[in-house]
């Protein structure tokens, strides 16, 4: 979903945003580097970890 080799398909089903959402342990710093922005954040009951929500637009 990240790369630019699917864009052309989400664009071809009328698709406008793409959105994820991952743990700030796993993979934010990937989808930020593919163009994605984060837009919410919930804190885990673990210190210094959360639910990142991320999107991209893709007009």
């Amino acid at each position: 979903m990240t790369g630019d080799r699917n864009a052309g398909t989400m664009n071809q089903r009328g698709c406008k945003k793409a959105v994820v959402e991952t743990s700030s342990f796993q993979a934010p710093l990937f989808y930020m580097q593919h163009g994605f922005e984060e837009f919410g954040k919930v804190e885990f009951g673990i210190p210094g970890h959360a639910r990142i929500f991320l999107r991209k637009d893709l007009l």
